[in-house]
């Protein structure tokens, strides 16, 4: 288990921001503009009106005290713990699986990485789909060969927020150079009309970032990793290492922090994956580098400190600390994946396969509620379905390098009962697993 600091929440701010009920988580193309070069203090947002009908929560956040500057009391009473009963095994016939998008339907898309395709997963088959959207897509990351390197492929997807209406999804790719972000059209088992509606985001080695979500207010948010290169997480003339915000259609909001900018936050090195509470607080889980993997509170023109620190200590430089932090010390967390129901988190932990759930109570983060121990694997992206129930997706052939080293179990010769656990986890592994959550 990995050395759990007392959940901290650092500023009035955002106590208020998370006492809420909890639930699962917009055409030009955008380049970066000439801003000043490195963020060194709390926040570098201008102040903005907000966009009709938008709302004002995430950005009233920003203008507050530095973060680190008082802690919230820990909660008292202790949470009533839940059990996830598996109600379904779907998906069965995935390769190097990756993102997974849920549809009204109760069906899932799921983003094969390095063979780059897009599964869809019903409860009784699943079909690969076809059409000029895969084409476009092929084409664009390109030949996985010599020249690639292990970063490229397909990272995140989701649907539209109108998708009964307008059938649209997005995905993130990337060659392994550069990245974009492409919209296109379901129709049936073909997809259409691929659109790049922000491209050219900075792409390397390591440290693609690729998760994508809509807010509350139907903005797409998307996350970029460092690139390999940590001195750009806090560079504003670079897309790398930050969190950026478009609307559906590709255009900048006037909201945004920075004027014909998509960057909503920086000091990022990897940001895997975020979600959204009631009131549209934003929140996002990163691996860590060698101190700390973090869950953050994400406003706008807030940096959260990348290259500079991990983990907590921001306050004395201006710049945002993390609510929660796990110490990396051998058995460390490595969060995949994030999603909010009812009144709780649900946090993945690739390298701990398993999910830790965190109550959200009158006093910020309740106590820690360890789920799933080793019982499917190497948990993945996590979704949530339109009738509340809670998908994980496993992988065991995904290279998530970016995430995590293989685990001790993979690496050391194996007895015969530590085969036969071994040999159940991969039977469990790239497949979706679907739960009930009970109280």
């Amino acid at each position: 288990m990995p050395t759990l600091r007392k959940p901290m929440l650092h500023s009035t701010i955002v106590l208020a921001a998370l006492s809420l009920t909890a639930c699962s988580a917009t055409g030009q193309n955008s380049t970066p503009s000439s801003h000043s070069s490195v963020l060194g203090t709390t926040t570098f947002a201008a102040t903005t009106t907000p966009e009709p009908g938008e709302s004002t929560t995430t950005d009233e956040t920003a203008t507050q005290e530095p973060a680190g500057s008082q802690d919230a009391p820990e909660s008292t009473t202790p949470i009533p713990h839940v059990e996830l009963k598996k109600t379904a095994t779907v998906g069965t016939q995935l390769t190097d699986p990756w993102g997974i998008a849920t549809l009204p339907d109760d069906t899932f898309l799921v983003t094969e990485k390095k063979t780059v395709a897009i599964a869809h997963v019903t409860a009784d088959k699943t079909t690969q789909l076809t059409g000029a959207g895969i084409t476009e897509l092929t084409n664009f990351v390109g030949e996985l060969g010599a020249e690639s390197t292990d970063e490229a492929g397909l990272y995140g997807i989701v649907a539209s927020p109108q998708f009964e209406q307008d059938s649209a999804l997005y995905v993130f790719a990337s060659s392994g150079k550069s990245s974009t972000v492409f919209r296109l059209t379901l129709n049936g088992t073909t997809l259409e009309n691929p659109t790049a509606i922000i491209e050219g985001l900075p792409a390397g080695a390591g440290h693609n970032g690729g998760a994508l979500g809509f807010d509350n207010d139907g903005y797409l948010y998307i996350s970029t990793g460092d690139a390999g290169q940590p001195h750009l997480a806090g560079d504003l003339d670079s897309y790398a290492g930050k969190i950026l915000r478009i609307r559906a259609d590709g255009t900048l909001p006037t909201t945004n922090p920075l004027t014909a900018s998509a960057i909503w936050s920086a000091g990022h090195q990897n940001v895997t994956a975020f979600t959204w509470t009631d009131n549209n607080t934003m929140l996002a889980v990163e691996p860590g580098n060698t101190m700390a993997d973090e869950l953050n509170l994400i406003t706008s023109g807030a940096n959260y400190g990348w290259p500079d620190l991990e983990g907590t200590g921001g306050a004395n430089a201006y710049y945002t600390d993390p609510i929660l932090e796990w110490e990396i010390s051998g058995n460390r967390l490595d969060p995949s994946s994030i999603v909010a129901t009812d009144n709780s988190i649900y946090i993945a932990s690739y390298a701990n396969q398993n999910i830790h759930r965190y109550e959200i109570t009158d006093t910020g983060l309740g106590e820690n509620q360890t789920l799933l121990t080793g019982t499917y694997g190497r948990l993945g992206s996590l979704a949530t379905t339109p009738t509340g129930k809670l998908a994980a997706l496993t992988a065991y052939t995904s290279n998530r390098t970016a995430h995590t080293a293989p685990t001790p179990s993979e690496l050391q010769p194996q007895d015969t009962q530590e085969e036969k656990a071994l040999a159940k986890k991969q039977k469990n592994a790239d497949r979706i697993h679907i739960f009930e959550i009970t109280f």
